[in-house]
């Protein structure tokens, strides 16, 4: 029997929300409008479903909000609504979907690893308040992230204000972790973790915004963002999956050839700004979150 067309179109329209959902969610989309509902056996969602101005809105019980944005073309995960549903796990859930969307984002772009790539951590979008534990959890993702294919090659060196925090490091680290960079990589080609207001033309450049002192950095999504852009072949218009991970982590909708820019240090402030990579939610109790971060990626171990 065909339904009436205010059923098949709301149909229809949920049906795109859904696929929006995972995107969003970061989780891998098949041909046409199939959907893979369930991304891992261990992760699932239940959501409350609203119109809100004609928007349609999904929020979970733990207030993890994800919206189907006017054009219809795609969805965004937003921070809970009320700032008491703001809780430590929430946040982690945060991060964790976060990640994967930008993993699934740039895990198809092929990168060639064979020579060396050093990658510079500026460290003056850091907060004070947090920057000690900002930069261990930096190091303890990169130890734990070192055996994958795409950090093959990969050295990193801290500079700016906090670049102290680097010093002190596990051990393990301190091959690929660098204090000074060894005369054999001096000449290697860069890529910069930095602020919007210090682009360079000699390294390919990911920005990052101002945190704060509650400001939540996706340290996973930073450093990924930072060696893929490093690695790309042409960085004026670099590939599809880099652009959707800038769009992704920075909040916002821009071109191929606006992301290129920023790349290749050539963006004004204000598109450097727009393209930077947002705080995760803004959260008072950050330091917890990354101390407990921490501990979760050590146990792993």
């Amino acid at each position: 029997k065909k339904l009436p067309h205010h059923v098949s179109a709301g149909l229809d329209r949920f049906t795109d929300f859904l696929f929006n959902v995972q995107v969003a969610l970061g989780a891998p989309t098949l041909e046409g409008r199939e959907l893979p509902l369930q991304r891992t056996p261990t992760t699932s969602y239940i959501f409350t479903l609203a119109l809100e101005d004609g928007t349609l809105v999904a929020t979970t019980q733990s207030g993890l909000m994800i919206k189907l944005l006017p054009n219809h073309k795609r969805a965004s995960i937003a921070a809970p609504n009320a700032e008491e549903a703001l809780t430590l796990p929430n946040v982690v859930m945060l991060y964790k979907a976060a990640s994967g969307a930008v993993d699934n984002f740039l895990d198809p772009v092929v990168i060639d690893t064979t020579e060396p790539l050093v990658v510079e951590i500026n460290t003056d979008f850091m907060a004070p308040e947090t920057a000690d534990a900002v930069a261990d959890f930096f190091v303890t993702v990169l130890l734990s992230e070192k055996g994958r294919p795409y950090m093959q090659n990969v050295f990193f060196v801290a500079s700016g204000k906090h670049a102290k925090h680097f010093v002190s490091i596990d051990p393990k680290a301190q091959n690929f972790i660098l204090t000074l960079l060894p005369a054999s990589l001096k000449s290697a080609p860069r890529a910069i973790l930095t602020t919007p207001n210090a682009l360079r033309r000699n390294a390919a450049n990911v920005t990052v915004g101002d945190l704060g002192p509650t400001g939540v950095l996706n340290v996973h999504v930073a450093a990924r963002l930072a060696i893929y852009a490093g690695r790309e072949k042409n960085p004026a218009n670099p590939s599809e999956g880099v652009v959707k991970a800038f769009n992704f982590s920075s909040g916002n909708l821009l071109s191929a050839v606006d992301v290129g820019k920023v790349i290749t240090g050539l963006a004004d402030i204000k598109l450097a700004l727009l393209a930077s990579i947002k705080s995760l939610v803004q959260f008072a109790q950050n330091l917890r979150f990354y101390l407990m971060m921490k501990r979760m990626h050590d146990q792993a171990a």
